[in-house]
């Protein structure tokens, strides 16, 4: 746990709408988030949610900074945000070190610690057609995927 909270449940709530707290808290009690982690005054961490967001906070002045790769274009924090600034709240989080954070700091999906199975998040009783108009919808959304779909199926299987 760290000394000084950076910030308080007070403050996210003011910076966010009142949908997207609730519905950040409720990612945050649920445990959708990745291991939060942070580099100087940035907070970093990926948010299971109907895809995996990758979430960026930085405090500066105190001020809250949000970049997330979800649509949400408002000023105010979107729920994935707010889940990652609840986590920062409770001190809930890791320093960066060259094993949890990407070295130029930006995303970086094959290094998201602790991404669930597919019986964790639901995805067991689909049929294999739900799952692969998925990975399709996926693809085609972040065609940057292709590549790591290729070298996960070129891994060898234990």
């Amino acid at each position: 746990m760290h000394q000084r909270p950076i910030l308080n449940k007070s403050a996210i709530e003011l910076l966010a709408s009142e949908r997207s707290y609730a519905d950040g808290l409720r990612y945050f009690q649920t445990g959708a988030l990745d291991q939060v982690t942070r580099n100087g005054n940035v907070f970093s961490a990926y948010v299971h949610g109907r895809e995996l967001y990758y979430v960026k906070l930085r405090i500066r002045d105190g001020r809250v900074e949000k970049q997330c790769s979800c649509a949400y274009e408002k000023p105010t924090l979107c729920k994935h945000a707010v889940a990652v600034a609840l986590a920062v709240a409770q001190g809930q989080y890791l320093e960066a070190t060259s094993e949890n954070q990407p070295p130029d700091g930006q995303a970086n999906p094959e290094k998201a610690t602790a991404a669930p199975k597919l019986a964790q998040v639901g995805l067991n009783g689909l049929t294999d057609r739900v799952k692969l108009d998925f990975l399709d919808h996926l693809l085609a959304k972040h065609p940057e995927l292709h590549q790591q779909l290729h070298q996960f199926a070129a891994q060898p299987k234990p």
